[in-house]
């Protein structure tokens, strides 16, 4: 998490016109019925730039899931 909050605030300091995304590996959390990038955005929302996204690529099932737009609909 220290490293996933480092790299939010490089992407603050990072200009406006680049595209910033952070693209990690789906790992589920049975106890919490979560990913850990959803329990990223849930607990440090307020950490993360409105212009990044934040990716999800499942290794089982080739998808990548926009964590970040998932969220924001259900939430």
């Amino acid at each position: 998490m220290t490293v996933w909050n480092e790299a939010m605030y490089y992407f603050h300091l990072a200009p406006k016109r680049y595209k910033k995304v952070l693209f990690v590996l789906h790992d589920f959390s049975d106890r919490r019925s979560e990913s850990l990038a959803e329990y990223y955005v849930r607990n440090h929302s307020h950490l993360i730039p409105i212009d990044v996204k934040i990716l999800e690529y499942d290794e089982s099932t080739s998808h990548v899931v926009n964590v970040t737009e998932a969220l924001a609909r259900t939430g």
